[in-house]
């Protein structure tokens, strides 16, 4: 087993998230490879009349371990349908080759129709501070962190957005960080051969300040979601059975009922090329009558003319002209 899963499951063992259960269907969201825009702006050496500070290199892999720690910690909450890394990965490559010149930027895949998500979390480590410090004397970057007397201190922050997964805009953000020190900590590792799973110990002020950040993410992601509407779409139409792409694990429920909408041709701004959005209008109403794993049968209230790809809301939230 690597080292990024056995530490994500011991930083989440000793603090988890309380799972909540939302009050409405789970928003279907795709979490980015956070970025790692400070992880090189240390300073390596810094002396002083009373005390030596040394930075301590990031672990191998750390951006990419708070990221499957976050997506890990979205999953708890209970409150959202994560989406599978790999498929995110696919989409953008579609998206690639769509910004490649090949391809009419009004028809070129958009990453929240390639994937099914409504919402992409991303994010950038903007600040990183992992140090050692030693009164007096002198102190090697190639010795083992954690002698006694010598203080280990670490702060993470992050800034989180959310991005409205078709548009592409931003519709949420906040920085969050964490921090911790200790004194005569051992990390249990060498300096120039770190890694991410024995640095992050639940016990080491890189972990604790890492669990903190991730966990103030979280929150902050769980407040921004809340202006977000649900949506889903027809996945077929069989005789009188509406198939929807929503099921018990996205927290649909018997007896939700769901307008569904036509939708115009999007609008494409014509000096970028980016989707503005796409107006709709009602055609009629769904009830869930019954329920399964990944999808739900619903019957006709009113309208008719349903299709697969027609889009879903929840009741009462109307049309966007």
């Amino acid at each position: 087993m690597s080292a990024i899963p056995v530490v994500l499951a011991t930083l989440l063992l000793a603090a988890p998230l309380a799972a909540q259960s939302p009050s409405g269907p789970r928003l279907r969201v795709g979490v980015m490879d956070l970025s790692g825009t400070a992880l090189s702006m240390q300073s390596a050496y810094t002396p002083t009349s009373t005390t030596t500070t040394i930075a301590i290199p990031p672990p191998a892999e750390f951006a990419r371990g708070l990221t499957e720690m976050m997506t890990t910690a979205l999953v708890e909450t209970g409150r959202f349908v994560v989406l599978e890394r790999k498929a995110i990965q696919q989409a953008l490559s579609e998206q690639d080759f769509g910004d490649s010149g090949r391809v009419n930027p009004e028809t070129a895949p958009v990453i929240g129709m390639a994937i099914g998500a409504q919402v992409l979390i991303t994010g950038d480590i903007t600040e990183f501070t992992y140090q050692k410090s030693s009164l007096g004397g002198s102190l090697s970057i190639l010795r083992s962190v954690g002698a006694t007397g010598e203080r280990i201190k670490a702060m993470v922050a992050l800034d989180v957005r959310l991005i409205d997964a078709v548009t592409g805009e931003v519709v949420f953000s906040r920085r969050v960080e964490g921090d911790a020190a200790a004194t005569g900590v051992a990390a249990d590792v060498q300096i120039q051969d770190q890694q991410f799973g024995t640095a992050m110990g639940s016990q080491t002020p890189l972990g604790q300040a890492s669990r903190e950040a991730i966990r103030d993410a979280v929150a902050a992601i769980v407040e921004g979601v809340k202006k977000i509407p649900w949506s889903g779409r027809i996945v077929d139409v069989r005789e009188a059975s509406v198939y929807v792409n929503a099921g018990s694990e996205a927290g649909i429920q018997a007896g939700t009922t769901l307008d569904v909408f036509a939708q115009g041709e999007a609008l494409i701004d014509p000096e970028t090329g980016i989707q503005l959005g796409t107006p709709d209008r009602k055609i009629g109403t769904l009830r869930i009558t019954q329920l399964e794993d990944k999808y739900s049968v619903a019957q006709v209230v009113s309208g008719e003319g349903f299709a697969r790809g027609h889009l879903l809301r929840l009741a009462g939230e109307g049309a966007r002209p």
